[in-house]
């Protein structure tokens, strides 16, 4: 058990009104009754009346404070979260020798090196390790994103506890690490955890953080581009399934988190999936085989998959609204034939998380022939680097600006139609963004989500959750309502009752009332139409008219 769970353990014990106001309530009433200065209470009938009554009425004041901010208080106070709490979070425990220099990696993929003397101890070390990247991970862990009232959109949280016989022990040297991410944000930072009275986390100290690698060499994208326009885009798409399947992450997918197996595979795609369980399956659900390239090299793959981490849907429009030229065969599809918009859901699964991924892909390979891994490294392999000083949480975040023609300040609340009279804890949660949001203000049944100037920035038009529980002893009430964000929004809640047994086999089964709660979104695909498909299109137009 973390010191942070100990915490939450007790913090689940204590009384609603905040303990340093009771202790300044009684330390008053102690005070008055017990006077060490001023004038003393005499003998004499008269003086001794008017005191006592004094002391009454003071007292009887005093009282009547007390009870009213006690009121005040536990009105308002919001309640303690006991559903959705770190602890829902496996632990990973990792003993390592404080003389030798050590790396660590994560059931999350996540690197973390720690050098010889970091920890002043002759004694084994026991590293704990909670990840919390994931939509149903944020969701289970309760980690708001908040900084200091102001929204945040995550990129992934660990947390971090050393421990020597038993006893905490902080590091003495920085220690290096690298969480792992798709798609690098530059505006993300990293962020420590500050544990509040409520239980929420506030995330504190925001930190420039700097991205693993990631190349975004103008050449190397632009030879990407070049080679998906004449290789790739007659039967796959970036983002969605077509006559092959979509190549957006593609590295971290089957056989392909192994660079060389992908290179093996284009180079001469009868021989891999002779060998392959993957290769046949992806025939058999597709119908064909792909035909092979020998010439592709490692290089360019290397370039292909750099195109394919920096590019998107709106890049996407963006050179095909250009009627890019950069290859005479592409260009006669686009230009003059038309194009189709359509916007498929993606579901975004996390592979980067998978530990078969890139950091094993080498020393498995059965590749027989050299590669030369250093061109991959930033590719296969990206994410965020930075350092932990001490124990306890960290999160890779960026603010949720309303300028950066994604995040909108919406009205946003939520009304519970059916609950029992009960303290509930309700958030608003985006998947894709992995934003958790806690209410702020509250009114009868109504829940508001209001940040600055009554409205809250979250992203426009994405997919959105609104979450409710509610606890009394061993019952728990708890609903959920999906919904796409837009300027100005009411949602209603229905609840039904659980136990808190039940609610986690819910939350982690990623689906609630019906509701996953994956990560799923609409993505821009243009496809650009072939002139033979025009042309009958426009023979069919003719002929019903």
């Amino acid at each position: 058990m973390s010191n942070y769970d100990d915490i939450l353990r007790k913090k689940e014990q204590e009384f609603s009104l905040n303990s340093g106001l009771q202790a300044d309530h009684w330390k008053a009433m102690e005070d008055l009754l017990n006077p060490s200065s001023g004038a003393s209470i005499t003998k004499a009938g008269g003086g001794k009346i008017m005191n006592i009554i004094k002391i009454a009425l003071l007292v009887g004041g005093i009282s009547f404070i007390g009870i009213w901010l006690y009121k005040h208080f536990a009105k308002n106070q919001k309640a303690f979260n006991g559903i959705l709490k770190p602890s829902n979070i496996k632990s990973q425990f990792f003993n390592i020798n404080a003389n030798k220099d050590e790396v660590i990696q994560t059931s999350h993929s996540s690197i973390i090196r720690i050098k010889a003397g970091t920890f002043k101890t002759d004694k084994s070390v026991t590293i704990e390790i909670k990840e919390v990247f994931t939509p149903s991970e944020i969701l289970q862990s309760g980690l708001t994103t908040i900084s200091d009232g102001k929204p945040l959109r995550s990129a992934g949280m660990i947390y971090f506890n050393a421990t020597s016989e038993n006893k905490t022990i902080n590091p003495e040297i920085p220690i290096n690490a690298s969480i792992p991410s798709k798609q690098v944000d530059k505006d993300m930072q990293l962020f420590k955890g500050e544990m509040q009275s409520d239980s929420t986390v506030n995330w504190i100290s925001p930190q420039t953080i700097a991205d693993t690698n990631n190349p975004k060499d103008p050449e190397l994208i632009a030879a990407g581009r070049s080679l998906y326009l004449s290789k790739c885009a007659a039967c796959h798409r970036t983002f969605v399934n077509a006559t092959g399947p979509l190549l957006k992450g593609i590295q971290y997918r089957g056989p392909w988190k192994n660079p060389a197996n992908l290179r093996k595979w284009i180079n001469n795609p009868a021989a891999f999936m002779a060998t392959n369980y993957y290769a046949q399956e992806l025939k058999k659900q597709y119908g064909s085989m792909m035909t092979g390239f020998p010439d592709i090299t490692d290089r360019d793959i290397s370039n292909l998959v750099a195109y394919l981490n920096n590019t998107s849907g709106e890049e996407i429009r963006n050179i095909t609204m250009a009627k890019d030229t950069s290859n005479s065969d592409y260009s006669e599809k686009l230009g003059g034939c038309g194009e189709d918009t359509t916007y498929y859901s993606i579901e975004n699964n996390f592979e980067e998380y998978d530990t078969t991924g890139f950091a094993n892909a080498f020393s498995n390979s059965s590749d027989s022939i050299a590669i030369d891994d250093t061109e991959y490294s930033g590719i296969y392999k990206q994410g965020y680097d930075f350092q932990i000083t001490d124990n306890g949480w960290y999160n890779v975040d960026a603010f949720l600006k309303v300028d950066d023609n994604k995040t909108q300040a919406v009205t946003l609340s939520a009304e519970i139609v059916n609950g029992e009279s009960l303290p509930y804890n309700v958030y608003v949660f985006v998947p894709s963004e992995r934003v958790l949001q806690y209410y702020s203000t509250k009114k009868e049944n109504t829940y508001s989500f209001n940040f600055t100037n009554n409205k809250i920035p979250l992203p426009f038009r994405y997919r959105a959750i609104i979450l409710a529980f509610g606890s009394s002893g061993k019952k728990i009430m708890y609903g959920a309502a999906e919904f796409t964000i837009q300027t100005e929004q009411h949602i209603k809640i229905e609840l039904k009752e659980t136990t808190n047994e039940g609610l986690l086999n819910v939350l982690y089964t990623n689906n609630i009332n019906g509701i996953e709660i994956k990560a799923i979104e609409k993505q821009m695909e243009i496809i650009p139409r072939s002139c033979t498909d025009s042309l009958k299109e426009g023979m069919n137009r003719l002929i019903t008219k």
